[in-house]
């Protein structure tokens, strides 16, 4: 994954599932990021040539994952855009040019 694009877009597979989820947890899925951006996997790809805001989206996404895959409490807060920008800022600590343009929702 070698872009030079100006707008890269991710796209999302979401599969529906009975089994029963975890509820999610800010802090230990920050901590999940944190050791995502620490790990051989940012070194890796990045020994591998890849730029390093695809290496954010990257990140981003499995961070993206992991708030899909779990449940949320309240479905009336806003525990998702919490979440969304608290792995925005714990990834612009490792690549600050990185982040994500908040849209309203359609």
């Amino acid at each position: 994954m070698f872009s030079e694009a100006i707008n890269t877009c991710m796209i999302f597979v979401a599969r529906k599932t009975n089994e029963q989820k975890a509820v999610f947890d800010l802090k230990n899925s920050s901590e999940t990021i944190k050791g995502i951006l620490e790990r051989d996997y940012v070194k890796n790809l990045i020994l591998a040539g890849w730029h390093e805001r695809d290496i954010a989206i990257a990140v981003f996404s499995h961070g993206v994952s992991i708030l899909a895959n779990h449940y949320q409490l309240d479905e009336n807060s806003n525990a998702d855009e919490k979440a969304l920008l608290e792995f925005e800022i714990l990834i612009k600590e490792k690549f600050s040019t990185f982040r994500i343009q908040k849209r309203k929702s359609l």
